[in-house]
Protein backbone atom coordinates (compact mmCIF):
# COMPACT_ATOMS: atom_id res chain seq x y z
CA UNK A 1 0.00 0.00 0.00
CA UNK A 2 1.21 3.66 -0.73
CA UNK A 3 0.40 4.41 2.47
CA UNK A 4 2.54 1.54 4.56
CA UNK A 5 4.26 2.51 6.88
CA UNK A 6 7.32 0.42 9.70
CA UNK A 7 7.35 0.86 13.88
CA UNK A 8 9.44 -0.63 15.54
CA UNK A 9 7.80 -2.04 18.63
CA UNK A 10 10.10 -3.99 21.32
CA UNK A 11 8.33 -7.04 23.09
CA UNK A 12 7.64 -7.16 26.84
CA UNK A 13 7.98 -10.02 29.06
CA UNK A 14 5.35 -10.87 31.58
CA UNK A 15 5.37 -13.04 34.19
CA UNK A 16 2.54 -15.83 34.03
CA UNK A 17 2.20 -18.52 37.16
CA UNK A 18 1.15 -21.45 36.66
CA UNK A 19 -1.84 -23.53 38.43
CA UNK A 20 1.38 -25.64 40.52
CA UNK A 21 2.76 -21.88 41.08
CA UNK A 22 5.62 -22.29 38.15
CA UNK A 23 6.91 -18.96 36.64
CA UNK A 24 7.35 -18.54 33.14
CA UNK A 25 8.48 -15.31 31.21
CA UNK A 26 6.79 -14.84 27.69
CA UNK A 27 7.11 -11.94 25.33
CA UNK A 28 3.93 -9.83 24.99
CA UNK A 29 3.44 -7.52 22.21
CA UNK A 30 1.12 -4.68 22.59
CA UNK A 31 -0.60 -2.51 20.27
CA UNK A 32 -2.18 0.73 21.16
CA UNK A 33 -3.27 3.96 20.26
CA UNK A 34 -4.69 6.52 17.31
CA UNK A 35 -2.53 5.22 14.32
CA UNK A 36 -4.64 1.73 14.79
CA UNK A 37 -7.73 3.93 14.10
CA UNK A 38 -6.37 5.77 11.29
CA UNK A 39 -5.68 2.35 9.44
CA UNK A 40 -8.92 0.72 9.55
CA UNK A 41 -8.67 -1.40 13.25
CA UNK A 42 -11.71 0.19 15.56
CA UNK A 43 -11.81 -0.72 19.19
CA UNK A 44 -14.86 -3.54 19.79
CA UNK A 45 -13.90 -5.10 16.14
CA UNK A 46 -12.36 -8.69 15.66
CA UNK A 47 -8.92 -9.28 14.13
CA UNK A 48 -7.28 -11.88 12.88
CA UNK A 49 -3.87 -12.90 13.72
CA UNK A 50 -1.82 -15.12 10.34
CA UNK A 51 1.16 -16.36 11.55
CA UNK A 52 3.93 -18.23 10.60
CA UNK A 53 7.70 -18.66 11.64
CA UNK A 54 8.99 -15.02 12.14
CA UNK A 55 6.15 -13.50 10.80
CA UNK A 56 2.38 -11.83 11.97
CA UNK A 57 -0.18 -10.26 9.90
CA UNK A 58 -3.12 -8.68 11.62
CA UNK A 59 -5.85 -8.01 9.73
CA UNK A 60 -9.75 -6.68 10.67
CA UNK A 61 -11.94 -9.55 10.41
CA UNK A 62 -14.13 -8.38 7.18
CA UNK A 63 -16.36 -10.48 5.12
CA UNK A 64 -14.87 -12.90 2.12
CA UNK A 65 -15.64 -10.81 -0.39
CA UNK A 66 -13.93 -7.62 1.30
CA UNK A 67 -11.16 -9.76 2.24
CA UNK A 68 -11.09 -10.77 -1.25
CA UNK A 69 -11.33 -7.34 -2.71
CA UNK A 70 -8.62 -5.73 -0.46
CA UNK A 71 -6.07 -8.09 -1.76
CA UNK A 72 -6.87 -7.36 -5.19
CA UNK A 73 -6.50 -3.83 -4.58
CA UNK A 74 -3.26 -4.53 -2.85
CA UNK A 75 -1.61 -6.36 -5.66
CA UNK A 76 -2.96 -3.60 -8.03
CA UNK A 77 -1.32 -0.90 -5.90
CA UNK A 78 2.16 -2.60 -5.82
CA UNK A 79 2.77 -4.06 -9.08
CA UNK A 80 6.80 -4.39 -8.12
CA UNK A 81 6.51 -7.09 -6.15
CA UNK A 82 7.65 -10.49 -6.91
CA UNK A 83 5.10 -12.32 -5.57
CA UNK A 84 1.70 -11.15 -5.16
CA UNK A 85 -0.36 -11.95 -2.00
CA UNK A 86 -2.73 -14.47 -2.32
CA UNK A 87 -6.14 -14.54 -1.46
CA UNK A 88 -7.42 -17.75 0.87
Amino acid sequence: MKDQHIKEIKLQAQHRISSLGNTTIIPVLKLEGNLLDEYGFHYGETVIVTYSRNKLVITPKRSHEEYRDSIIAYNMENPHLQKPIKGE
